[in-house]
């Protein structure tokens, strides 16, 4: 068979007939480049073989007669007294083409049933021998009565309209009809003629073979208000690749599954787009009126409706988020959670503007933002020492065998009464400061909370020595984290923290903690 690599760089199609499956695909061969030099060492090209199904023996290998390299895609089916492989070469020949010999029929020797072949060029494709670029897929090849059907998308092949080299030129549906008699040339039409301005992209379509004829499908990608979005045409075709009605659209993606026809004359496919789990779509045939999609309805003609439009911080410990329950409503009718919409909060645990984004799903797209607001926290009272806090009071008392001073009177005395009051102490060096990253040239600074202090300062500053760029700010005594904004992207910031105690119009400082580096990357 001269196969060193076999299936690859095409498909692997089959028919049967009468106990006999064919197969048709594609190989590497193996090639002897000495004596044709201007070939790669294994080259590819189209191959079909028999096998009978009760021994599953090859009855036929490499079957000549419609070699075609390089054969980017293979088709093959029968209708009991010939079988059809149709293939799309981009050298030898350039062109989609389709083969016909007799079905298998136990001759002597082979070759000589299967070499009694002919062939038809259905469509010719511009560019140079070889060029893998084609500007062709192929997307089905059917057979009905004596009517040849293949469908596929392309561009214009005409030199004096495409550039062959150009991957980015616009493509349209096509059909290819040809009888099973080779009595009359090829009849090729697109299905539908958007220009670059359209701006939409079509893609390989499907084709389903019903009692009547066929259902085509394709899908379509173009880009509105900066949103791709997705729809997949639909349309009834009679034998001879004519369109039977309307072109539906509607909201559904496809895939390389292709599609079948239930009992109940359903259509069923399914998708993993996204990487997400299957997802299957059932159309009832009788009722594609009412599938009929109009285009996205954009997430900014939502309701948007929040439970709570202000917040007040709160002195903690800890990083508190600042969130409410948001409803969304669209002409009045409330939406689902997860199936109409998601949503996500941005810069809620600290003081200022914060956003809400809602985020449309399955037939709603894009992004609509609504803000709310976090007031600062009150203001904690400065800390103040209470009246008992370090005093002392001493009374000395009289003690039998005690000397006592007398004054004139006679009357001892030892009334002396001592009192002080202790001052307020300086704080101890803030310890335990750290300091992380957030999102949007923010930092985080945390340290280990002190009592009987007053409050605290943060200084930060794009140096060690805190000369270049320098700022203070002021932190209450019941925290102990601190959310600092307006920070400049790539640039080094060096922190470090004091604690303060006030007395009277005074302040006593605690030396500053070791200082922090850090490079702002979000």
């Amino acid at each position: 068979m001269g196969v060193y690599d076999p299936f690859e760089n095409g498909a692997v199609r089959m028919t049967e007939n009468e106990g006999i499956l064919y197969i048709h695909t594609s190989r590497l061969l193996y090639w002897d480049q000495s004596k044709d030099p201007g070939m790669v060492k294994h080259h590819q090209a189209n191959l079909t073989y028999a096998v009978d199904e009760e021994s599953m023996e090859c009855v036929m290998n490499a079957a000549g007669g419609d070699w075609v390299s390089h054969s980017l895609d293979q088709y093959i089916l029968t209708d009991g007294d010939y079988i059809y492989r149709l293939d799309l070469g981009d050298g030898a020949p350039r062109a989609v083409v389709v083969a016909r010999n007799s079905v298998y029929k136990q001759p002597e020797d082979e070759h000589t049933w299967w070499m009694s072949n002919d062939r038809v060029f259905l469509m010719q494709m511009i560019g140079g021998y070889g060029q893998a670029y084609t500007g062709v897929s192929l997307g089905g090849f059917e057979l009905m009565g004596d009517t040849l059907l293949v469908i596929g998308n392309s561009v214009v092949q005409d030199a004096a309209v495409t550039n062959a080299n150009d991957e980015t030129t616009h493509r349209n549906i096509f059909v290819i009809t040809q009888d099973t008699n080779w009595e009359t040339a090829p009849q090729f039409k697109f299905l539908t003629n958007y220009t670059k301005e359209d701006g939409i992209t079509v893609r390989t379509p499907h084709i389903v073979k019903v009692a009547d004829g066929y259902y085509i499908l394709w899908e379509e990608l173009y880009t509105e208000r900066g949103s791709e979005v997705y729809t997949t045409r639909i349309a009834k075709m009679t034998p001879d690749g004519t369109i039977e009605g309307k072109i539906h659209r509607i909201k559904a993606r496809l895939s390389d599954c292709k599609p079948i026809v239930t009992s109940d004359n359903r259509l069923l496919w399914y998708v993993t787009a996204n990487n997400k789990s299957l997802l299957f779509y059932s159309l009832d045939l009788n009722r594609l009126d009412d599938y009929e999609y109009s285009g996205p309805v954009y997430a900014e003609d939502f309701d948007i409706r929040l439970s709570q439009y202000t917040f007040k911080c709160i002195n903690s410990n800890h990083m508190q988020p600042y969130t409410p329950k948001v409803s969304v409503y669209y002409n009045g009718k409330k939406l689902v959670y997860g199936e109409d919409y998601t949503f996500d909060f941005r810069d809620y645990y600290t003081e200022g503007t914060a956003y809400v984004d809602v985020t449309g799903k399955d037939y709603f797209m894009g992004t609509q933002t609504v803000s709310y607001t976090i007031l600062p926290a009150d203001e904690e009272p400065p800390y103040r020492e209470p009246s008992w806090w370090g005093s002392s009071s001493s009374q000395n008392k009289s003690q039998t065998g005690s000397t006592s001073n007398k004054n004139k009177t006679g009357n001892s005395s030892s009334s002396n009464k001592n009192s002080s009051t202790q001052a307020v102490q300086k704080p101890t060096k803030v310890t335990r400061v750290k300091v992380s990253n957030l999102w949007g040239r923010k930092i985080k600074v945390s340290w280990s909370r002190q009592q009987k202090i007053s409050g605290y300062q943060i200084q930060y500053a794009q140096n060690k020595k805190f000369t270049k760029s320098k700022k203070t700010v002021n932190v209450s005594r019941g925290s102990s984290l601190k959310i600092i904004r307006g920070l400049k992207k790539k640039k080094t910031y060096y922190v470090r923290v004091r604690a303060y105690a006030a007395s009277g119009n005074s302040k006593l400082y605690s030396a500053w903690s070791k200082s922090v580096k850090i490079k702002i990357k979000k």
